[in-house]
């Protein structure tokens, strides 16, 4: 696997890690529903800050955001491309964990994008021939 597709994959790992680890709780209808299990999330990445956003804070917390998604996007289209060709012309998919179900468990409609790699929190997934003959 090349090196810019290694630092392009690093990049959204990190992008799609940065958030705060939270467990969710069992509330009070809890006890009459069965319990769900904990949803953990991962740490956030020291190298990047957080912002969270209430109705007290500062209004010029929202173009914080917009401006870190402005340079994450920047960031990628520059790798992508920077890419050979035909690593460009994949197609891949950045997905939390929770999102990844086993092939067949969900109906294939004719919008659907066909993907040839799915990048998680828990790593990459080649998910065509092309892909895992790369990722090898």
């Amino acid at each position: 696997m090349s090196s810019a597709r290694r630092l392009l994959i690093r990049e959204a790992k990190e992008a799609l890690m940065n958030q705060t680890r939270t467990i969710t709780s069992p509330n009070a209808y809890s006890t009459f529903l069965p319990l769900r299990l904990a949803i953990v999330r991962p740490a956030p990445s020291p190298r990047r800050s957080i912002v969270t956003m209430n109705k007290d804070d500062d209004p010029n917390q929202l173009e914080a955001i917009v401006q870190q998604k402005q340079a994450l996007r920047s960031k990628m289209r520059k790798a992508l491309k920077s890419m050979d060709p035909i690593q460009r012309s994949q197609e891949v998919a950045l997905s939390y964990s929770l999102q990844i179900v086993d092939e067949g468990a969900i109906t294939i409609r004719h919008n659907d994008v066909p993907v040839d790699a799915i990048v998680s929190p828990a790593g990459f997934i080649p998910t065509s021939p092309a892909a895992t003959k790369m990722s090898d």
